[in-house]
């Protein structure tokens, strides 16, 4: 009997082995067709969840933005300034596709003046023209999809028996609450917004005068300090090293309101560490129109004008074109005060601080290194006293919301 040849192109088993490559094949075909679909789906899904999460950083810039310029002072009209400044942070914060990429609008600027909040939705969808587009998608007829997100931000007005009203990020000048601004010497309150304000050197820790002021020794803990590169955390042990390294950068342990705070009880004015860590912090190369920001509004003519801050060549900003004014700079700063009509006394070692200012500095100069600002803001505590006096009740304070209080965002509404 004749063996069967496997090379037989009509034997069985060849005509089998011939069935089972054809399953592979089509097998083999179908998986990648498969895998090709998971990757466009990956693919696709990763460019959706990249444009949601765009939006959202959009939608929370634009809400604290708009919260801010609200609340954080009193225009006439918060409203129509929040939604201003909301779609002016937006737009600030995305390179537009095209004519029809306008992402949050007028419309989509929810504010609450009761509670305080402004909340945005910020939009890529067809009926608001700038949908998401599909790479993959397309295939399937899925041309774009539409995304969203919503963001919601809250000025938080602490009251008696509520968290403590306090800031982070201080700078060590402890300010007596008293100036004269051309027609005597007067309190300093919410009123004094636009005005200017400078910052001078005691001649020592005991002879502050008005706009004089005490070096602060403020906490150190167990937070290190945020530094710009200029300013070396590693560097500031004590002294006149801690203490520029405290204006140049943001010192986070926070001051309360009510708090005896310490300051520096050695004679010295310290001119050469203030020059240098005022313009490490906000930029300026050694004179007063190089590189740091400039304060557009308010001014002692427009003092209820809104925070307009166009940035200088330092802030990265400023090569933005379609960037021309910002409310957030490293030239704001706050500042605590303590009573003035309260004599310092020889031997004494704190002050009681009776509430926070936050300025704008312009530049640092002569003499002596004087720090030329405007005040943006004024925030007191509801009571006070001289040093030795019994602290106001930490939760409380009195005139206009200003910076210090908390600018937070906040779950949204049925979320």
């Amino acid at each position: 009997m004749r063996n069967r040849d496997s090379r037989n192109p009509h034997s069985p088993e060849l005509h089998g082995f011939r069935s089972q490559k054809g399953i592979v094949l089509f097998m083999t075909a179908a998986g990648l067709v498969a895998l090709l679909g998971f990757m466009a789906l990956a693919i696709d899904m990763g460019m959706l969840y990249t444009a949601r999460a765009d939006c959202q950083k959009i939608a929370d810039a634009a809400a604290l933005a708009g919260a801010k310029e609200a609340f954080f002072y009193t225009p006439t009209d918060p409203v129509a300034t929040a939604r201003t400044a909301a779609v002016s942070a937006a737009r600030a914060n995305y390179v537009p596709r095209n004519s029809n990429d306008n992402r949050l609008q007028n419309a989509n600027v929810v504010v609450n003046t009761t509670e305080r909040t402004v909340q945005v939705t910020v939009t890529r969808t067809a009926a608001n023209l700038n949908p998401v587009e599909t790479f993959f998608g397309k295939i399937l007829g899925i041309n774009s999809v539409d995304v969203a997100a919503i963001a919601t931000a809250e000025v938080y007005r602490p009251t008696v028996g509520g968290p403590p009203f306090g800031s982070k990020c201080i700078k060590p000048w402890l300010l007596p609450d008293q100036y004269d601004f051309g027609s005597g010497l007067e309190t300093i309150d919410e009123t004094d917004r636009g005005k200017y304000f400078n910052i001078k050197q005691g001649d020592s820790a005991l002879s502050t005068a008005p706009g004089q002021y005490l070096i602060a020794n403020l906490p150190t803990g167990s937070t290190a300090p945020l530094c710009p590169s200029c300013g070396d955390p590693a560097a500031a042990a004590n002294g006149a090293d801690l203490y520029r390294q405290n204006i140049s950068c943001c010192n986070r342990n926070p001051i309360f309101c009510g708090v005896l705070l310490d300051f520096d009880t050695e004679n010295g004015n310290k001119v050469g560490p203030t020059g240098q860590g005022v313009e490490c912090l906000i930029g300026q190369n050694g004179n007063s129109s190089s590189g740091q920001d400039a304060l557009i509004s308010p001014t002692p003519s427009n003092p209820t004008g809104p925070l307009q801050i166009q940035p200088g060549n330092s802030n990265p900003l400023s090569q933005n074109p379609s960037i021309t004014y910002v409310t957030d700079s490293e030239s704001l700063i706050i500042v605590p005060m303590f009573d003035a009509a309260t004599p310092l006394t020889s031997g004494q070692t704190q002050v009681l601080i009776v509430g926070f200012m936050q300025v704008f500095i312009h530049y640092v100069g002569n003499p002596q290194n004087t720090v030329y600002t405007t005040i943006i803001n004024v925030t007191r505590c509801s009571s006070g006293g001289g040093a030795g006096s019994p602290p106001p009740p930490s939760g409380t304070i009195t005139g206009a919301i200003g910076s210090p209080l908390p600018l937070r965002l906040v779950r949204n509404t049925g979320t």
